[in-house]
Order: structure tokens, then C-alpha cells, then sequence
């Protein structure tokens, strides 16, 4: 059995917030700030990284792979899976997981930007993507905290 990570990315109202906010599309009228978090099969957050909300999460995800792979080599040994949203289904972070010898992305679509390339899930893989929950629970620790 393979180690998983999970990564996901969530906004939050930081009316009076000065460092890291912009204006999201979904909210227009106040600012706010995303938290992206990668944790392990335990519900660990291993990183965690606050941006503007006004940034897409791959490129979000990009910087934090570079960030975790700085700090944290031993994470990278070829047999993780990172389990995450249909937002991070892209090639560059493909090649991106890929060359850093992290193992593979799974999300929750796999449609790699083309409907000519559907792949099929295998059971394990639907079980896995089952666990990706787990950091949904993660981040709704850290919204309680709120911030003004």
C-alpha cells in the first residue's frame, strides 16, 4: 500500500486583513485570503500556505511542492500519491510531480484537459479518492478560527 497526501485549497473572508488578500471572483466584495493545506494519511498537516485570493490553486500547489521539497526531501520517494481536486488536473503539474520524484497525481476527473483521454479509476484508486474527504474535514478545523 502506497502513502497518500491529500491537497486542497479553500478561500476565506479576511475583511481587515492587510497581508496576503484580494478581491476572489466568487466573493466581490470582500477580501480574502486562501489557505492551501497538504496532509498525510493521518490528518497531519504536513504544509501549509496562505496566498492571495485572487491566485489559481495549481499555481498555488506549485510553489508548495517546490517550498515541501526544499524542507522535506524524505517525502519524496517515488511511491506517494497525491490525491486532489478536478482544480489541479494539469500537465504542468504532472511533469511537475513527475520530476520531483514525488509519484503520481490523482484527481478526481483525470480528464487531463482533453475528452479524447478518459481514464478509468481502478477500485483502489475510487477508494482513494474516497479518503480525499479527510483534508475537507482539515480545512473546516481551520475556518472555525476566524479572522476579522
Amino acid at each position: 500500500m502506497h502513502p497518500h497526501l491529500n491537497i486542497d485549497t479553500t478561500f476565506i473572508c479576511n475583511k481587515l486583513g492587510i497581508e496576503d488578500t484580494s478581491f476572489n471572483q466568487q466573493i466581490k466584495k470582500h477580501k480574502t485570503t486562501k489557505i492551501s493545506i497538504i496532509s498525510d494519511d493521518f490528518n497531519i498537516s504536513i504544509s501549509v500556505i496562505t496566498s492571495t485570493g485572487s491566485v489559481y490553486d495549481s499555481v498555488i500547489l506549485n510553489k508548495q511542492l517546490d517550498k515541501l521539497h526544499d524542507k522535506h526531501p524524505t517525502i519524496f520517494n517515488n511511491k506517494n500519491i497525491l490525491l486532489a481536486d478536478a482544480a489541479y488536473d494539469s500537465l504542468i503539474l504532472r511533469e511537475k510531480v513527475k520530476n520531483l520524484n514525488m509519484g503520481i497525481l490523482l484527481t478526481n476527473k483525470n480528464i487531463i484537459n482533453s475528452k479524447k483521454e478518459i481514464t478509468k479509476f481502478t477500485l483502489y484508486e475510487k477508494l482513494l479518492l474516497n479518503k480525499h474527504v479527510n483534508v475537507e474535514h482539515t480545512i473546516n478545523k481551520y475556518k472555525q478560527v476566524k479572522r476579522y
